[in-house]
């Protein structure tokens, strides 16, 4: 048997702040290669953000939305992760932390 569902509306606000964010990301730091994705875990969605640079295959940090959280995994680019979270801020999606994962 197959089942079908509607998204919900949790997950249909997750996306779009996920958009929103990723459209804040583009527009300040135009030079990164930006990816988004959706995982999905006991009908439970979580977004997230990879921020790269052109010529490096592993991003240089992540955005999580649903956390207001960052990690950041390139100790040279504090500095690109604090503008996007500032930009965040600014833009009314709440307090960033930005985590060092190195």
């Amino acid at each position: 048997m197959v089942k079908v569902i509607e998204k919900s509306l949790e997950r249909i606000a997750s996306e779009a702040r996920a958009k929103r964010l990723l459209d804040i990301t583009k527009g300040i730091l135009p030079d990164l290669v930006l990816n988004d994705g959706l995982v999905l875990n006991d009908g439970f969605s979580s977004a997230w953000i990879a921020a790269r640079l052109p010529n490096e295959q592993k991003p240089i940090f992540y955005v999580y939305p649903g956390e207001n959280r960052m990690t950041l995994s390139h100790c040279g680019y504090l500095n690109l992760a604090v503008k996007a979270a500032e930009a965040y801020q600014k833009a009314g999606e709440g307090e960033f932390t930005v985590e060092k994962d190195y």
